[in-house]
């Protein structure tokens, strides 16, 4: 990174390179939790530095992230298996990734929370 702004070698978190398309066998949610901290970390030095460059930067590597986090709750999903495990269990699991969205400010948790209430929800009716 520069006094101007990061280097483009400098903003990829990952191995792939910047632009290249996702394969969503390769999403991972903590590589995209951990890319959408420093996107807001290079949008805060933007923003308080008046540099449009980390602004840009953050803004790019946060739309970056979010796309990964989704891609890979996706590919989780298809693995979950809810119709094998009990109601309890996904209420409790909903329950408390729920309230860590809440506490986190991560949207994708309290989807995935209210998802496991939902599907505890069905199987026990």
């Amino acid at each position: 990174m520069s006094a101007t702004g990061p280097s483009d070698s400098g903003r990829s978190t990952g191995a792939r390179p910047t632009g290249q398309p996702l394969d969503p066998k390769e999403a991972s949610q903590v590589h995209g939790h951990l890319t959408w901290i420093k996107a807001m970390a290079e949008e805060m030095i933007g923003k308080v530095s008046g540099a449009q460059s980390w602004t840009q930067s953050g803004q790019q590597d946060r739309e970056r992230a979010v796309h990964e986090m989704r891609l890979a709750k996706e590919e989780g999903d298809k693995q979950a298996h809810y119709e094998k495990r009990s109601p309890t269990i996904l209420n409790v699991e909903g329950t408390g990734e729920k309230l860590a969205g809440y506490m986190t400010g991560c949207a994708g948790m309290k989807e995935r929370g209210d998802e496991k209430k939902q599907a505890a929800k069905a199987k026990s009716t």
